[in-house]
């Protein structure tokens, strides 16, 4: 399913990108752009130095939860996310 994000989304998370306290989400925030130009999960996450599981609980953290969500989700949170995620989805169902 593709996800879109709006104008106003596109503009937040430019300004956020320009903004120098957020130097350490610069991947995350750019991760986020470049899907909405493109759309293509695998290319960004290639682009950025992501798995496209890493771009896509981004993005679904941003569209539930706001830039503020995104902006205090460490690196070390994320995999921990990305693990859980991938463990559930593959021993859950067995």
């Amino acid at each position: 399913m593709k996800v879109e994000l709006n104008e106003y989304q596109i503009n937040e998370l430019k300004q956020a990108l320009k903004d120098k306290k957020n130097a350490q989400h610069h991947r995350k925030i750019q991760a986020l752009i470049l899907y909405s130009e493109c759309q293509n999960l695998t290319a960004v996450a290639k682009s950025v130095g992501f798995v496209h599981q890493t771009v896509r609980n981004l993005l679904n953290r941003y569209l539930e939860e706001g830039l503020e969500a995104l902006l205090s989700l460490s690196t070390t949170r994320l995999r921990s996310i990305v693990h859980r995620e991938w463990t559930s989805a593959n021993f859950d169902s067995k």
